[in-house]
């Protein structure tokens, strides 16, 4: 089916199921006759008259409302009359217009008792339209013949623009039902989901056959059945995607009454990017799935490329110790033991608490960014205006390089705006050694720590997790995300690769830089040897040199260097907490003639031998993605070998013909696999699950990506499969006659 579909569709109405008993009243609400919305033509002659006769009520029941339409208003089903005799059958029916009936509610004038439905105001005025039906023997079956009617209305009739707003006429089609579905999943706004719908049918703002309101009500309902089986539907993802994919880790946690209570996974990719870069964690425990009152737990890092990388994602009933230690020990688990230098969380005690007895040996360190976050509902309210020019002063103290210097800052700000008494900044002063630069002396961050990187990497986790996502989607949700991480950390590898090394003052310690650190680790040098041109440097002491801004704003640093030696340290930590050589630093090399940076101030983590380090795996790499992340590594290694001589490159040209010509020998496959996580059928509307744990989905909202698809589907193809094979091409290589090798050439050039 197309993005088009028409606005006007009808649809049946669900049969009245009745008791034996003489009259019964049931009322219908009004979206039972909403699928009889088909458009009218204005020279139809409609008219009901006393004696018409239908072939069954249904079909009396939809002429009325074409009928009501035409006029101006709507009906709705009033009262079913049963044979007291006989096969106690339906034998008369009564329909009316919607306004029929007082506004009166149930209940009123009796004392409150909490349960009370909204007083809102009744569009009922006693209107006195109506017809009635009555069966009629024919042979063996009944026709409905009409016995009543009048069309004297009370109220003022509306015109045809006006009426299609009645919620008579308002209708979600199939079509629409799983745009909808699939347009929330994406996370788009509601308003921006009906502009988009209006876009695809070229109707003007409200033409729609539903408004707003009518698509809220339907996505809540669809989540409502939904939510209480996603648990289970999540438990079965897991597993479909650990069959897909052998490297996928997942883990989980029932309670005493066999519910969900926490839940874990991490994605291949996610476990070889921690080998390389799981040195530094944050721990982001900010938001929770409204819907369950479940914690999100995301386990994020940073590659050496300066992009956010995935490492896990966890669900947790409650922020208790316990739940933390739970996720905290099989986090471990999926990384086989090894545990972060530094992790990164928030201030909750649970959290600390577990960090210290999960991971004795890991160093724990206060977000700032989360830190900066809660100012606002801490101190705003108490300083009011002042709170700008207070949160320019804190901003200052964690980037102060002495304990003695932090103190004295600190308590002057604390008497300067009276929060001696201010319970929470006595908390943050008692946990200053987990976030304060002068107590975290050899705590290594990678650069994670400086505000900048962590609104980047909370930007990602934003655009991550919704409250209002469903589970079963949440872990289909994190793997796009993954994907989208790994899709865009190669496009600025490949740039960064391609684009020519841009030296900023051609100095020998610039250069020899550039053939050892990534592109992004030499942009930062780079920016530190330029700085490095502000500043002047003076020895009092043999080895100690103190470093001096050409200006007063910065104080000087003392910088330890022994000419000769390969050690250099200084007071600001730069390299110590983000692991590339400071400016102070710089400047004293330079001073003393220094053409190159010691080997040990490169660090591997920001050089460029890790880019080519192969992924660690275990056993055979089944996944086509894998297979082909391995071969390029492999083949990026190659070309650099054998591209620097003339000679290099003959022999590899040579290495490559008869490795091509041994792949042919062993034959090709006719295709290749898709990737993994997308062959998991997730379907995209699942509303239950029955008690075998079969899926049951609802036979409406199919699968959105069908909707798309034009002609047959192949599994539904009559044709033999030798029909539908592609027709196998002679090879074009020279020396080669074979067929069918186009598809592998393609991929060896």
């Amino acid at each position: 089916m197309g993005l088009m579909e028409p606005l006007l569709t009808e649809r049946s109405v669900e049969p009245v199921e009745e008791d034996d008993d003489t009259i019964e009243v049931n009322t219908i609400d009004a979206s039972e006759a909403n699928g009889y919305v088909d458009d009218l033509n204005a020279n139809d002659c409609m008219t009901i008259k006393i004696g018409q006769v239908f072939r069954d009520s249904e079909e009396a029941f939809t002429e009325y409302v074409k009928f009501a339409k035409k006029r101006g208003y709507a009906v709705r089903k009033q009262r079913t009359y049963h044979r007291d005799w006989g096969d106690k059958g339906i034998c008369r029916r009564d329909f009316v217009c919607h306004r029929s009936g007082s506004g009166e509610r149930k209940g009123d004038g009796e004392e409150a008792t909490g349960n009370e439905k909204r007083n809102r105001r009744s569009i009922r005025c006693n209107c006195q339209a109506h017809m009635s039906i009555c069966a009629i023997r024919n042979g063996d079956g009944y026709l409905w013949e009409v016995r009543g009617f009048s069309d004297e209305h009370t109220h003022d009739l509306l015109n045809q623009n006006e009426v299609r707003h009645l919620a008579a006429y308002r209708f979600i089609s199939d079509h629409f039902k799983n745009r909808l579905v699939s347009l929330d999943k994406a996370r788009m706004p509601l308003k921006d989901i009906m502009r988009l719908l209006e876009k695809e049918q070229n109707v003007e703002v409200g033409g729609l056959p539903f408004n707003v309101r009518d698509a809220r009500h339907f996505l809540n309902a669809y989540k409502t059945i939904r939510w209480k089986n996603d648990p289970s539907h999540l438990v079965m993802i897991c597993k479909r995607l650990k069959d897909k994919d052998n490297e996928f880790r997942y883990d989980y946690q029932v309670d005493e009454e066999n519910q969900l209570e926490h839940i874990a996974w991490s994605h291949a990719t996610s476990l070889h990017g921690y080998e390389h870069y799981g040195d530094v964690v944050l721990f982001d425990t900010t938001y929770k799935l409204n819907a369950y009152k479940m914690l999100v737990g995301i386990w994020v890092g940073m590659t050496i490329d300066g992009q956010t990388c995935f490492f896990g994602c966890c669900l947790l009933r409650n922020k208790r110790k316990s739940s933390f230690e739970w996720a905290l020990r099989v986090f471990l688990e999926f990384m086989k033991g090894k545990a972060p230098q530094t992790i990164l969380t928030d201030q909750d005690p649970g959290i600390l608490e577990a960090v210290h007895k999960v991971m004795p040996n890991t160093r724990q360190a206060l977000c700032l960014w989360q830190i900066g976050r809660k100012l606002p509902s801490w101190l705003g309210n108490k300083l009011g205006t002042q709170f700008k020019e207070f949160k320019d002063v804190f901003d200052q103290l964690p980037e102060l390089e002495t304990e003695e210097e932090f103190d004295a800052r600190w308590w002057d700000m604390i008497e300067k705006y009276g929060l001696s008494a201010n319970t929470h900044m006595g908390s943050l002063y008692e946990s200053r050694h987990m976030w304060a630069k002068p107590y975290l002396t050899s705590y290594f961050f990678a650069g994670m720590r400086t505000i900048s990187r962590l609104e980047t990497m909370y930007a990602y986790i934003n655009h991550t997790v919704s409250s209002q996502t469903l589970l079963d989607e949440f872990i289909a949700q994190v793997g796009r995300a993954v994907e989208e991480l790994d899709h865009v950390g190669e496009q600025i590898t490949a740039h960064q690769e391609m684009d020519n090394i841009d030296f900023q003052t051609g100095g020998p310690i610039e250069e020899h830089a550039s053939k050892i650190l990534t592109p992004y680790a030499f942009g930062l040098f780079k920016k530190e040897v330029i700085s490095s041109f502000h500043y002047a440097c003076y020895s009092n002491e043999p080895g100690v040199w103190v470093v001096k801004h050409n200006s007063s704003e910065e104080r000087d640093c003392k910088v330890h260097h022994v000419v000769g030696e390969e050690l250099i340290s200084c007071s600001c930590m730069a390299f110590e907490h983000n692991g590339i050589l400071c400016r102070h630093a710089i400047t004293v090399l330079q001073r003393n003639n220094c053409f190159q940076t010691p080997d040990q101030y490169l660090l591997h983590r920001w050089c460029r031998e890790s880019l080519t380090q192969l992924p660690i795996v275990d056993g055979e790499l089944d996944g086509h993605k894998e297979r082909l992340d391995h071969l390029q590594v492999l083949v990026a290694e190659f070309v650099e070998e054998y591209a620097k001589t003339k000679e290099h490159y003959n022999v590899a040209v040579e290495i490559i013909k008869n490795s091509i010509a041994k792949i042919r020998e062993m034959g090709c496959p006719s295709s290749i696999g898709h990737n993994d996580f997308n062959d998991v059928d997730i379907p995209s509307v699942v509303l239950a699950e029955d008690q075998n744990g079969f899926e049951n989905t609802d036979p409406v909202l199919w699968n959105t990506t069908d909707s798309i698809t034009k002609g047959r589907f192949r599994e539904e193809s009559d044709k033999p499969r030798t029909e539908c094979a592609k027709k196998q091409r002679m090879c074009r290589s020279s020396g080669c006659v074979q067929m069918g090798h186009d598809e592998i050439l393609s991929l060896s050039k």
